[in-house]
């Protein structure tokens, strides 16, 4: 994707559409969790018990979805749409660490890497729908037209089809626009399907646009804050996951705890 494209995305996302601090307002929680999402499967019930996975489906996952501390909690995000890339690292170090993250899932980028999928499940983690294969929503970032209503709604289906019986339950009502292109539309045309939690971000560490590991650690210390929600990405191109480690550990040294999305939305 052109930075000129993805720096036009961020600022979208700042003029106010930053996700699940901007839609929660709209309807208590539990109104919009059983607005129109899809019932369980019970088919879904031992999903998380495969390969990868640190937890079965009768046991606690490992890491609790909320932790903390004296200056507030911030949530790690990461967008998984690419490649493989890191992602089995920032696995690791989030388990070593007992840190909680969210995942912002694609439906191919899950079709192949099932066995990630199913262990970000199950060691604790939030999975949120990333749409099947990332085509911009817009048009603004990929320049191939964006998607009518229709098209809109059948992105998240069908990556909720491969995402479901993954992680033991549907990746809804939460969701994450491709590159954060948005429009005065998108709410309204997935609300039908039960989406309503759209998830944005407040810090961009910039990896996606090759920053150094160093210059992503400065700039997410730099920028931490109350209730902050970082975009990272898993992806090899990206060096989001070696920065990782140390990204925690001063966040830690702030006073920073860490939770999912969804925990930081309940607070």
């Amino acid at each position: 994707m052109g930075v000129a494209a993805r720096l036009a995305s961020c600022v979208l996302l700042a003029l106010g559409v930053l996700g699940v601090l901007a839609t929660l307002p709209s309807l208590p929680a539990q109104a919009q969790d059983a607005a129109a999402c899809p019932p369980p499967d019970p088919a879904w019930a031992t999903a998380t018990a495969g390969a990868g996975a640190s937890a079965t489906p009768t046991s606690p996952p490992p890491i609790r979805p909320r932790v903390d501390g004296p200056s507030g909690v911030v949530a790690l995000t990461f967008d998984a749409g690419a490649d493989r890339g890191y992602a089995e690292d920032i696995l690791d170090a989030l388990l070593a660490e007992q840190v909680p993250a969210t995942f912002g899932m694609t439906g191919t980028w899950a079709q192949a890497n099932a066995d990630l999928v199913a262990r970000m499940a199950a060691e604790g983690h939030q999975v949120i729908n990333h749409t099947y294969d990332h085509r911009s929503f817009t048009g603004l970032s990929d320049r191939l037209g964006g998607l009518s209503a229709d098209r809109r709604r059948q992105e998240l289906l069908d990556a909720d089809a491969i995402i479901a019986p993954l992680i033991g339950h549907t990746t809804c009502p939460w969701f994450r626009v491709p590159y954060g292109d948005d429009d005065a539309r998108v709410d309204q045309d997935v609300a039908e399907l039960g989406y309503t939690q759209k998830v944005g971000w407040t810090i961009d560490t910039l990896g996606w646009r090759g920053a150094r590991v160093q210059d992503i650690v400065a700039r997410s210390l730099r920028l931490a804050a109350p209730d902050a929600i970082y975009v990272m990405h898993v992806g090899i191109q990206s060096r989001d996951g070696p920065a990782l480690p140390p990204v925690i550990d001063g966040l830690r040294e702030q006073g920073y705890g860490f939770a999912t999305v969804a925990a930081l939305a309940s607070e």
